[in-house]
């Protein structure tokens, strides 16, 4: 049964290949979480766009600890100018949330709303403490209900900014594109 999320997610990574994707340039860091380390540390990450303005996809892939690197005909997070309007409000509401975690001293776990992406995908947002005053916008990739279908990305406060960035620039069409 977990193969046909897997199957669908192929299936639309399949067709998006055909369209020629264009590199955005970002100061956009995904933060994976490093054991040795006992922190979030900033990964290699790339951002691409696929698609024609007002109808685009941007593509956020990042490179994981021993595991994959993202490639060009990749998995990665992909976010719809026609949903850009909720991934936008979910991002402030984390950053409201940030405030007051850090101004209260709190640390939490909790989901902030789902939103669509490509057909047969959603995407999850979450609000993650990694303790009292580090706070990170968590996105997760659904399909069919299965929200494990791949590596998490998670950014912090400067992250989620850099993301607001991109995405209300996906919304107006002034990313690069055909």
């Amino acid at each position: 049964m977990r193969i046909l999320p897997i199957l669908a997610l192929l299936l639309v990574v399949s067709c998006d290949s055909i369209a020629a994707e264009d590199n955005v340039y970002t100061t956009l860091r995904v933060l994976q979480y490093n054991n040795a380390a006992e922190q979030y540390i900033g990964r290699q990450t790339a951002v691409s766009v696929l698609g024609k303005r007002g109808k685009q996809r941007l593509i956020v892939r990042f490179a994981k600890y021993g595991g994959s690197v993202y490639s060009s005909s990749g998995l990665g997070v992909m976010f719809l100018a026609t949903s850009a309007d909720e991934y936008l409000a979910f991002i402030s509401k984390y950053r409201d949330w940030a405030a007051k975690a850090t101004e209260n001293g709190d640390a939490f776990t909790k989901e902030i709303g789902r939103a669509k992406s490509t057909p047969g995908l959603s995407l999850k947002f979450q609000f993650h403490s990694g303790n009292t005053t580090s706070h990170y916008l968590v996105i997760v990739v659904c399909s069919l209900g299965n929200c494990s279908v791949q590596e998490p990305i998670y950014l912090d406060e400067e992250g989620a900014d850099e993301l607001t960035s991109l995405v209300t620039k996906l919304k107006t069409g002034e990313l690069p594109g055909t």
